[in-house]
């Protein structure tokens, strides 16, 4: 039997029945498109192989009896090329490999949309010799070509001209290129680096290149400096560089990879060209204004389906994320009502098609239950409406641009990310739809920060409703285990009760809490077992006072990154590295709000300096009793001038990059690591004391100047706010640290029975919680 079977298997291995070895195609899902070209990526695996490539049609299944392509760049692997495709238009592409049978393996398939084509017009400019000037044409046409093929820009033009007395070549916003007599800079790359400019990637345009929401640091001069924090950006370059780890950096005009920042950068390759093409593009995508009337580029950024039911919800938890979904009104306002995932099914009001239009890259949606479409009507409360029309107009056309931000659920992310829902305007602050309180909505200018969430809304399937309705749970309840876990350590803590039962009253509530939290899957009940938590806490701290000074209620749990890992929370954006924040030569109030506050006494500690000047100079000001220090430190109407840098100058270096000053030689930090290094050794501590009066009262707390003259620079890390009850500030042996410094290096810390606890004041950082003396101050850790 095994002889006949292996003889019927070679048999029908010669008659081709069975293929003698088997090819596996796979489609990368990375790819990058323009108007009339796209790009994809393959991995093929099998022996025998003729040929490898793309195919692609306007139907779903493309062949290679459609259109197909075996042409490639290469770029860390190969990038197939697809060409003279149509603008605006729906395609489907997918990777194939042929074997020497002539048999065809496929990969997956890839829907995408072309861009419409870019409408960019030039000029050039006489000036110098002819074969100078046809260099410039040349380079400028071809410049041209590559981005109108590869972008959708319109309403620009460029004027290129010959300038004797321009060194390499330069370029303002708008397009007025000045190339010099250098003729390794009268090429294509060269041109393509100034065009870059004059579409906004230049410092004074005040695009968000130089902006801060876009960008991963501020430079010294208060431009956006460092890593493109753009999705689209980063999609495009790691496609390029073929990995997950590629990120589009550059200072203030310039970027790398693909900038083409000098004729030393240009190699002629398509590839360089056709990758600032494709950057170009995303850069407007995620955000940059191309032109003095351009807000951003519209393109297909939610991969949706025709006649499927979507649904709506806001990204804020503030306003449903966990609990509504978006409907229209019976007077056909947009409002967000309370119902769940089961219930959202159920019900076609909240349910809305989506429709895409090619030709200007916009969306349209339309309420299943009443066939209205989402509408704008003007800014305000219901500028954004539906409208009873039968068929879409200018005034239903909607741009979503793609949330940057993890949506955050507790301690997990959801797989979905949030849209803006923007109404197009030829300007660079159109109107967007944000969720309000009571339900309501409204047509908002855009804000594209991270933290404009209830701008935001997420768009899901009837299939992934559920699935964020349980992830929803599972993090309500994570929260609701961190509200609980701050409660029982505020309770913890030694105290008196100022008003009789707070504890057996908070005690109830815990027990009552976790026993729900064990079975409950009802969002709307975990929702109020979080507010009863809340409420369980305030009810707490209104009425109990700690023990000791020594030991109080600590509350910086309610701070938004006090340790400055980011700048989220915060009023404004510092540079943020190294875990700290910085502002250079400019002014700021970087703060947070915190509301509802009981009455009593607090405290804000801070680990921060200001040096006022250069090193030299704030040393010598210093060393003369005449620190100009101008930052301050502050807690609602009560505020401390910041340490001087030179108030904790060390007798040896720390670490990082670090100034010596005075005689015999100290050192300062001087920049963000080495500021880092001195803060963990317990160095430049800030403290300020305020004490709130009114039960329920909002608290504002930071860091603030109003003067940041030049080579000022202020930098701070480590917030801590703590709370003393009903113990009045007097009352307290605690003190504000003032700007002369908290302590010396060569000062000792004491106990309060007057034993020394560590002869290096620098140590006081790392002590045990409790009450010290450091230069005579008595200081709370």
């Amino acid at each position: 039997m095994r002889t006949f079977l292996s003889v019927f298997f070679v048999m029908l291995l010669m008659s081709g029945q069975i293929s003698a070895q088997s090819i596996s195609v796979t489609t990368d899902k990375r790819f990058a498109r323009g108007a009339t070209m796209a790009f994809g990526r393959m991995t093929v695996k099998g022996t025998d192989i003729k040929e490898t490539g793309f195919c692609w049609a306007e139907t779903p299944e493309p062949t290679v009896d459609d259109n197909k392509t075996v042409k490639y760049l290469s770029k860390n692997g190969k990038i197939y090329w697809l060409q003279d495709l149509t603008p605006s238009t729906l395609y489907y592409m997918r990777a194939y490999a042929v074997d020497k049978e002539g048999k065809a393996y496929y990969g997956d398939v890839i829907k995408f949309y072309t861009i419409p084509k870019g409408t960019i017009s030039y000029t050039i400019r006489d000036g110098g010799a002819d074969d100078v000037k046809t260099r410039i044409a040349n380079a400028t046409k071809s410049a041209v070509d590559y981005w109108n093929n590869l972008t959708s820009i319109t309403g620009f033009s460029t004027s290129v001209g010959y300038e004797a007395g321009v060194q390499t070549a330069d370029c303002s916003y708008g397009g007025w290129v000045r190339v010099g007599p250098n003729a390794s800079y009268q090429r294509t790359g060269t041109i393509l680096h100034e065009l870059l400019h004059g579409v906004g990637v230049i410092p004074w345009a005040d695009t968000e290149w130089s902006r801060h929401n876009l960008r991963a640091s501020v430079n010294g001069d208060g431009y956006g400096t460092g890593a493109w924090l753009g999705d689209r950006v980063t999609e495009v370059v790691r496609f390029l560089a073929n990995n997950n780890t590629e990120v589009l950096n550059g200072d203030y005009q310039h970027m790398w990879p693909y900038g083409i920042n000098g004729a030393h950068e240009d190699d002629g390759t398509e590839i360089l060209y056709i990758g600032n093409g494709l950057v170009c593009q995303a850069l407007g995508e995620d955000g940059l204004q191309h032109t003095a009337t351009s807000f951003s580029r519209p393109y297909y950024s939610f991969c949706h389906e025709d006649g499927k039911k979507y649904y709506i919800k806001n990204e804020s938890a503030e306003f449903g994320l966990y609990t509504s979904y978006l409907i229209p009104s019976k007077s056909g306002a947009l409002v967000w009502k309370t119902m769940t995932a089961a219930q959202a099914v159920g019900n076609d009001s909240a349910a809305w098609t989506i429709t895409f239009t090619p030709q200007n890259q916009y969306y349209q949606l339309k309420n299943v239950a009443t066939g209205r479409y989402f509408s704008y009507s003007g800014a305000g409360i219901n500028g954004i409406t539906t409208s009873a029309v039968s068929a879409a107009s200018s005034t239903e056309n909607f741009q979503l641009m793609r949330g940057r931000k993890d949506i955050a659920v507790g301690g997990m992310s959801l797989p979905q990310r949030g849209y803006w829902i923007i109404y197009p305007e030829s300007n660079w602050s159109p109107k967007c739809l944000q969720a309000n309180a009571g339900e309501k909505t409204s047509a908002m200018t855009f804000n594209i920060s991270n933290t404009a969430d209830s701008q935001r809304w997420l768009i899901l399937s009837a299939e992934e409703l559920a699935d964020v309705e349980a992830m929803a749970v599972d993090g309500i309840k994570t929260e609701i285990a961190k509200a609980l876990s701050v409660l029982e350590d505020l309770i913890g803590v030694p105290h008196t009760e100022d008003v009789e039962g707070v504890d057996d009253e908070v005690a109830s509530t815990i027990s009552r809490v976790w026993s729900v939290m064990q079975t409950s899957v009802d969002i709307s009940e975990l929702n109020s077992m979080q507010g009863e938590i809340r409420d369980a806490t305030f009810a707490f701290l209104n009425g109990a006072t700690p023990l000791s000074e020594s030991q109080p209620f600590d509350l910086t749990y309610m701070l938004v990154n006090s340790g400055m890992d980011s700048a989220e929370g915060w009023s404004v954006a510092p540079a943020v590295n190294h875990s700290c924040g910085e502002f250079y030569e400019k002014t700021f109030d970087m703060n947070q709000i915190l509301t509802g506050m009981p009455a009593g006494t607090y405290q804000l500690r801070a680990k921060g300096f200001q040096r006022p000047g250069s090193s030299a100079d704030a040393w010598a000001k210093y060393s003369s009793g005449q620190s100009r220090v101008t930052a301050f430190l502050y807690l609602g109407s009560a505020a401390q001038k910041l340490n001087d840098i030179c108030a904790c100058a060390s007798d040896t270096k720390l670490g990082g990059s670090e100034s010596s000053v005075g005689s015999p030689v100290k050192y300062i930090p001087n920049d963000m690591k080495s500021a880092s290094i001195y803060f963990s050794r317990g160095l430049y501590e800030n403290a300020v004391v305020y004490e709130n009066k009114t039960k329920g009262a909002s608290l504002k707390l930071g860091v603030r100047t109003a003067n940041m003259p030049e080579k000022y620079w202020c930098i701070f890390d480590d917030f801590r706010l703590y709370f003393f009850g009903k113990t009045p500030k007097e009352a307290l042996g605690i003190e504000e640290v003032h700007a002369d410094g908290a302590y010396s290096r060569r000062s000792g810390v004491y106990s309060l029975d007057g034993r020394i606890v560590n002869r290096d004041a620098s140590a006081f950082g790392s002590l045990p919680k409790g009450i010290y003396i450091v230069n005579g101050r008595k200081l709370i850790k």
